[in-house]
C-alpha cells in the first residue's frame, strides 16, 4: 500500500514539473507545435458533432425541419435559375455588313436579324427600323434644335464657309460639344464646352473650321431624317463628315448590336450617295457603363450627369424644362406661334468664324429658359452644374469603373435577391466597334477613329473607365472633350 502511495506521489511531482515548464514557454511551444491547431479543429468538430447528435436525439422535429429547408432552398434556387431566369447573350452579330453599295440592301438584311433588342429578344425594347428616317417633332425643343442646325449651316454659307474641314454629325455628344443641350444654350457649364469647341474648330490662327450638327438623345433614324431635311444641303460640302452615332440606340432604346451597326451604315450609305467626294470618319462608340434612360427627352439632370459631378444623396431626376406637353393619344401640342411645334430659333448659338469669340450671347446675363423667364441655375466651375471640392467634387474623380469585355452571356437577375443584373454594355460596344472597323477597312474614303485609349485604361483583358474624362453614360467631361477634339484635329489634318 505504501509503495502505491510513493509511486503516485512521484507521478504527481513529475506532472507538476512538466506543467511548470510548460507555463514558462507555453506560448512558444504552442506556436511551434503544428499539432495544436489540428487538435483544436478536431476538438471543435467533436464538439459540434456531439451537439448535433444530442439535438437529433432530443429534438428530432427541429432537425427534420432544418434538413428539409437545407434541401428545398438550393432546389428552389436551381429551379428559378434554370426555368425562370433567362440567359441573355451579348456581343452577337449574325450577318456580315462590311460590304454595302449605293443601292440599299439593308431592306433585305433587316429580315435576317437574329434579334432586335439588346437582351436577345424582340419584345424587351422599343427599337424601330433604323433604315427608315423618322423625326422627333412631337417635342418642340427637338424641332428647335434641328432648326438651329439648319440655321448654323445657312450662317456658314453666308460667311463663305460652304466647305468647312469637318461636319460633326450625331446625337448627345455632338450637340453638347457645341454648347447646346436639346436646343437650350442657357444651362450651366455649356459656355465652357462651347469655348473648347471654338478653340479647335472656329478657324482661329489658321485652325480648322467645323460645324456640330447634333441633337441630344437622337437615334440613328432621327439623324437620318435630319440630313435628308436640311442638314446636308447641296451647297454645303464639308471635306470630312465625322460621325458619332449609336450610343442612344444602344443606351436609350436598348437596340441590339446588329441594329446599331445597320443604323450607322445606313447613314454612311446616304452620305456616300449624296456627297461622293467627301471623306467619312466613323467615330467609335464612346465607352459607357450605364444605360442613358428611356426614350423621353433629355433633362437638365442628364446634362449635369455628363459633367461627372455627383451630388450628395445621389441623382434626383426632375422633369425636363424642354419637354413639351402633348394631347391624349400622342398628338403633338400646338405651339404658341401657331402650327404644330413650329420651331423657334431663340436659343440658337451663333458662330463667327475666323474670329475669336470671347463673349457668349448669354454672358453677363442671368440665363433664361425657352419661354424667356429667368432661371435659377447653380453655377459651377468649368465642369458646370455642381461646386467641386478638392479633387473633383462629391466623389473621387480619379477613380475608375471596371468595364468587362468578356461577358458574352449572363442571367437576367440574381436568383437570391431577384435584382436585375446590370447589362454588360462594354461587351456590346466592343462588338459594334469591331464590326464598324471591319467595314472601314474594306471601303475607301471611310475611316475608323477609335477613342477607347482616350477614355479608358487597359487592365489585363478588361478596361477601366476614366471617370474624370467621361461619365458612366458615355458623355465626355470638359477634360474629355479637350482630349478628344485635340485628337480629332490631329487625325483630320492627316486625312486632308
Amino acid at each position: 500500500m505504501r509503495d502505491n502511495n510513493d509511486s503516485l506521489a512521484i507521478e504527481m511531482a513529475s506532472l507538476s514539473k512538466n506543467q511548470n515548464e510548460g507555463e514558462k514557454d507555453g506560448i512558444l511551444k504552442t506556436s511551434l507545435n503544428p499539432n495544436v491547431t489540428q487538435s483544436s479543429c478536431s476538438s471543435l468538430w467533436v464538439l459540434l458533432t456531439s451537439y448535433a447528435i444530442y439535438t437529433w436525439q432530443y429534438a428530432p422535429k427541429i432537425c427534420w425541419t432544418l434538413s428539409i429547408l437545407a434541401i428545398l432552398f438550393p432546389s428552389y434556387l436551381i429551379v428559378v435559375d434554370v426555368f425562370f431566369n433567362p440567359t441573355d447573350n451579348f456581343g452577337f452579330i449574325s450577318n456580315d455588313y462590311t460590304n454595302i453599295n449605293l443601292q440599299s440592301n439593308f431592306d433585305l438584311k433587316m429580315k435576317d436579324i437574329d434579334h432586335w433588342c439588346l437582351k436577345g429578344n424582340n419584345d424587351s425594347c422599343r427599337c424601330e427600323d433604323p433604315t427608315y428616317p423618322a423625326p422627333r417633332n412631337e417635342f418642340r425643343s427637338w424641332s428647335n434644335a434641328h432648326a438651329g442646325n439648319v440655321q448654323l449651316i445657312t450662317d456658314m454659307i453666308e460667311q463663305g464657309i460652304s466647305s468647312p474641314e469637318i461636319a460633326f454629325l450625331g446625337g448627345s455628344v455632338v450637340e453638347k460639344m457645341d454648347g447646346r443641350w436639346f436646343g437650350d444654350v442657357t444651362l450651366a457649364g455649356l459656355d465652357t464646352v462651347a469655348d473648347i469647341f471654338s478653340k479647335h474648330f472656329s478657324g482661329n490662327e489658321g485652325g480648322m473650321t467645323a460645324a456640330a450638327l447634333g441633337v441630344a438623345a437622337d437615334q440613328n433614324q432621327s439623324v437620318l431624317w435630319r440630313i435628308l431635311n436640311g442638314e446636308m444641303p447641296d451647297e454645303f460640302n464639308p471635306k470630312i463628315w465625322w460621325l458619332e452615332l449609336g450610343l442612344n440606340d444602344l443606351g436609350r432604346a436598348q437596340c441590339s448590336e446588329e441594329v446599331v451597326v445597320i443604323g450607322v451604315l445606313r447613314i454612311v450609305e446616304e452620305i456616300r450617295k449624296l456627297k461622293p467626294d467627301a471623306k467619312i470618319v466613323i467615330n467609335s462608340l464612346f465607352p459607357m457603363e450605364e444605360l442613358r434612360g428611356g426614350l423621353s427627352p433629355p433633362t437638365q439632370v442628364d446634362l449635369e450627369r455628363s459633367f461627372g459631378n455627383r451630388p450628395k444623396g445621389g441623382w434626383k431626376d426632375r422633369p425636363s424644362a424642354n419637354k413639351s406637353s402633348s394631347r391624349p393619344g400622342g398628338r403633338p401640342s400646338v405651339a404658341e406661334n401657331g402650327g404644330p411645334n413650329k420651331p423657334r430659333i431663340k436659343n440658337y448659338r451663333p458662330r463667327t468664324f475666323n474670329e475669336i469669340r470671347s463673349n457668349h450671347p448669354n454672358s453677363g446675363k442671368r440665363p433664361r429658359d425657352n419661354n424667356g423667364f429667368h432661371r435659377n441655375l447653380r453655377q459651377g466651375d468649368d465642369r458646370g452644374g455642381f461646386r467641386d471640392s478638392d479633387r473633383g467634387g462629391f466623389r473621387n474623380r480619379d477613380d475608375f469603373v471596371k468595364l468587362y469585355s468578356d461577358r458574352k452571356s449572363q442571367h437576367e437577375f440574381s436568383p437570391i435577391t431577384h435584382k436585375k443584373n446590370k447589362l454588360p454594355l462594354w461587351t456590346s460596344i466592343t462588338a459594334i466597334n469591331r464590326e464598324l472597323r471591319k467595314f472601314c477597312d474594306k471601303n475607301e474614303n471611310v475611316s475608323f477613329f477609335d477613342v477607347t485609349n482616350i477614355f479608358t485604361e487597359r487592365d489585363g483583358w478588361n478596361y477601366n473607365l476614366k471617370t474624370n474624362m467621361i461619365s458612366r453614360r458615355g458623355l465626355p467631361t470638359n477634360a474629355g472633350f479637350e482630349a478628344w477634339e485635340n485628337a480629332v484635329a490631329i487625325r483630320a489634318r492627316q486625312l486632308l
